[in-house]
């Protein structure tokens, strides 16, 4: 099953990348550049007129020692979630099993991965 995967940077800068399967520890860490912690209640995710409700998402666990940049669209995004949600600092990762798109071919309706 393919995964879908958006790299939120503190620039506002989103990135996507289509993985065959669910990222390993390695790829999140190099994501998020150094060790993660799971950002709780950040489980849905809109992008590019898609919209994930079921996948994870992750920050730097040591964001703050590191000095990183807040994070502001990555924060905003995690405030719409949670009313109790502060300042996310560094990249943020999240995932999602890819979406499946459905298009009507005449009587048909064929399935295909989106994107």
């Amino acid at each position: 099953m393919p995964y879908d995967m958006y790299t939120i940077e503190t620039n506002g800068t989103i990135r996507y990348q289509r993985l065959d399967k669910a990222p390993t520890l390695n790829q999140l860490q190099k994501e998020v550049q150094g060790s993660i912690e799971t950002v709780s209640y950040f489980t849905k995710f809109h992008y590019n007129q898609l919209s994930y409700s079921r996948g994870r998402c992750y920050c730097n666990e040591n964001g703050m020692s590191e000095g990183k940049q807040i994070n502001y669209k990555a924060s905003m995004l995690w405030k719409n979630q949670f009313e109790y949600a502060s300042w996310l600092l560094g990249n943020v990762v999240y995932y999602a099993k890819a979406k499946v798109c459905f298009q009507f071919n005449g009587i048909f309706r064929a399935a295909r991965i989106c994107h």
